[in-house]
C-alpha cells in the first residue's frame, strides 16, 4: 500500500507482504522497488542456493520456503521491536 503526503511517497508493507515479496519475486515487489528486507539480496542468495541444491525435491522445497517464512518473520518481528526501541 502507498500512501502519497505532497511530493513524498510512503510504503507501508506489513510483515506479510515483505515476505511474499521474497519468496516469490525476490529483493523487490510488483513495482519493481526494492522491498524493506535489512541484507535481504545476503538472504535470498543463501534462500535460492538451498532451493537450487541438487537434491532438493519438490517436497524439500516446499520445507525449505516454509523455514524461510518462518525465519522472516521471526527477523522482521526483531527488527520492528529494535525500531521501536531505538525511536
Amino acid at each position: 500500500m502507498k500512501k502519497i503526503t505532497g511530493y513524498i511517497i510512503i510504503i507501508c508493507m506489513t510483515d506479510d507482504d515483505i515476505i511474499n515479496c521474497f519468496l516469490n519475486l525476490g529483493c523487490v515487489d510488483e513495482e519493481g522497488t526494492r522491498i524493506p528486507l535489512k541484507n535481504c539480496n545476503k538472504i535470498h542468495d543463501l534462500y535460492m542456493k538451498e532451493l537450487d541444491s541438487g537434491m532438493c525435491s519438490a517436497c524439500n522445497k516446499r520445507a525449505i520456503k516454509i523455514k524461510y517464512t518462518y525465519r522472516l518473520k521471526m527477523f522482521l518481528s526483531k527488527e520492528r521491536k529494535r525500531e521501536a526501541e531505538n525511536s
